[in-house]
């Protein structure tokens, strides 16, 4: 089909889950005070033990616009309140795209709000 764009293929083009926001969930849940590098750590080490046989295995990296200490504790909030916290929070499932799909990304958004919300993030912007 000439007007359908082809889906990108990579290495972890089949097997895929979508787990990153469960894997940094757990991480966060199961110990308060990490740094960023120990939440990557943690997240790779869950992401593990949950590999099903066959399955590609997801690497978490992060990535920041601003200078960050990967040795300080890991928060989605900024150390000093200047302003305004907001979150922007997108599910993509990648609907139609053989070996991409993911499921219930719906589901993790849902999730990560309900963090967010414990974490201090207003429920609506005033």
């Amino acid at each position: 089909d000439a007007g359908k764009a082809m889906s990108p293929r990579t290495p972890y083009s089949s097997g895929v889950r979508g787990r990153c926001t469960e894997l940094l969930l757990e991480a966060l849940g199961e110990l308060e005070g990490r740094s960023w590098v120990e939440l990557c750590w943690a997240m790779r080490r869950l992401c593990v033990a949950g590999r099903r046989p066959g399955e590609n295995l997801q690497s978490p990296v992060l990535s920041c616009s601003r200078q960050l200490d990967l040795s300080a504790a890991a928060s989605v909030r900024q150390p000093i309140a200047d302003g305004r916290c907001r979150a922007l929070l997108i599910g993509v499932n990648y609907s139609g795209q053989e070996g991409l799909e993911i499921l219930g990304s719906h589901k993790q958004v849902a999730k990560m709000r309900e963090y967010l919300l414990q974490q201090g993030f207003p429920d609506e912007d005033p």
